[in-house]
């Protein structure tokens, strides 16, 4: 996991889709709770798939939900499924993982 603070990315008013270009170039799925990462006037990469991929978290939900919606995508999903896809929050039933 690399934050964009880690990255020396936050902050610094870089536009959506070059967040989303140095998450692809390095690997990685961007993880947001900012919609403007579902604006294909902001991120042209929408149109055409060409991402690592996007997990988009609701302000709603709780941390540990979030966690836990984050923990199933790693263990159900390879960066070659989620390449090009931008998938939404989805509560994560109870009794799912060994340690629930």
């Amino acid at each position: 996991m690399l934050t964009a603070v880690d990255a020396g990315r936050a902050n610094r008013r870089i536009p959506d889709a070059e967040q989303l270009d140095f998450a692809t170039e390095t690997g990685r799925v961007l993880v947001s709770r900012d919609t403007d990462f579902l604006n294909p006037r902001e991120v042209s990469q929408l149109l055409t798939g060409a991402h690592g991929g996007i997990v988009a978290l609701r302000r709603l939900a709780s941390i540990g939900d979030h966690a836990r919606y984050l923990r199933y995508l790693a263990e159900t999903k390879t960066m070659e499924t989620l390449a090009g896809q931008v998938r939404y929050y989805e509560p994560v039933p109870r009794g799912l993982f060994p340690d629930d």
